[in-house]
């Protein structure tokens, strides 16, 4: 559980640097591999986290730029790391502007479940792949 957007940010830094660096090795070639048979491929994987950012961080009244969230995965894996960098960005600047630590203790419709803000990721329930 987050306590403060200090606690929130330095792990947002770290979480979408990590991503962003791990991203930056995706080839044009690559995005066409699935990571297993009848699975999404590398590319429709990479876009999901970039069309994830601004399509449920929307929902909690944040205005964060970036993929729509049926916008088709671009065929080039370029145009996929710039949406990712944009969107955190994005995400990031939101936060600053517009949250403060009592924000955190609001929470938001999510998917029809009730989700803390102040959760860390890996303590949410993930239900359903798109």
């Amino acid at each position: 559980m987050y306590t403060s957007l200090a606690s929130f940010h330095t792990a947002w830094q770290y979480e979408s640097e990590s991503t962003q660096k791990l991203l930056d090795r995706l080839t044009d070639a690559s995005l066409s591999r699935a990571l297993y048979p009848g699975g999404r491929t590398v590319g429709r994987l990479a876009w999901h986290f970039a069309q994830s950012i601004p399509e449920m961080l929307n929902r909690t009244g944040l205005v964060v730029s970036g993929a729509g969230e049926h916008d088709a995965a671009p065929a080039h894996a370029a145009e996929i790391t710039a949406a990712y960098r944009t969107a955190a960005a994005s995400l990031s600047a939101q936060l600053h502007a517009t949250w403060t630590d009592a924000t955190l203790l609001e929470t938001d419709d999510m998917y029809g479940e009730t989700w803390p803000r102040s959760a860390r990721p890996t303590a949410l329930k993930v239900s359903g792949a798109k």
